[in-house]
């Protein structure tokens, strides 16, 4: 009995754990920090590797630069409202991680949500079509990044209503 809860404890001892380590910022401070906010309805979602641009100064092959890229999802997006930001196409595309350590927000096809989010630091996207890699940058693809840490929500009218009591009262922000 003895040998059998040392193996469960050293099984919750040894195993690595990541999970997201952030703190939900103020609606005041994420309106202040958000690029974009908008409400807008999920109508795909696609898993690509992203090579962030110090990778492509200090790695000169694309292998060495996919092998230190990191996956995230591409969820695009069809806008309905914008209430910060410069945004002049109906539909657009948002970046997040996967889930669990890197903080990436759980995305639903056909939920609406209300999305705050910033501008993308990458330069390369790679995705990956039936063994081949097809790459594009950035500059092709318009992309902003959210995460569970920013005020993304699916709890629209909620948010919604600190949204537009904070945006009334907050004379200071440019839109």
């Amino acid at each position: 009995m003895k040998s059998i809860s040392f193996a469960v404890l050293c099984s919750f001892l040894c195993s690595k754990s990541y999970s997201c380590s952030c703190s939900l910022r103020t609606q005041h401070e994420e309106i202040q920090q958000s690029d974009l906010i908008i409400r807008a309805k999920v109508i795909s979602i696609d898993t690509i590797t992203v090579v962030d641009s110090f990778l492509i100064d200090k790695y000169r092959t694309t292998e060495d630069r996919l092998t230190h890229a990191r996956r995230q999802l591409l969820i695009k997006v069809i806008v309905q409202n914008k209430y910060k930001g410069a945004l002049n196409d109906r539909i657009t595309n948002i970046i997040t991680g996967l889930g669990g350590g890197d903080c990436g927000y759980p995305f639903s096809i056909n939920q609406d949500y209300l999305i705050y989010s910033g501008k993308s630091h990458f330069k390369k996207v790679v995705r990956q079509v039936f063994n081949k890699h097809v790459s594009f940058s950035f500059s092709d693809l318009l992309c902003y990044e959210t995460s569970s840490c920013m005020r993304t929500t699916s709890d629209i009218e909620d948010e919604y209503q600190i949204l537009t009591k904070e945006l009334a009262n907050d004379s200071n922000t440019s839109f």
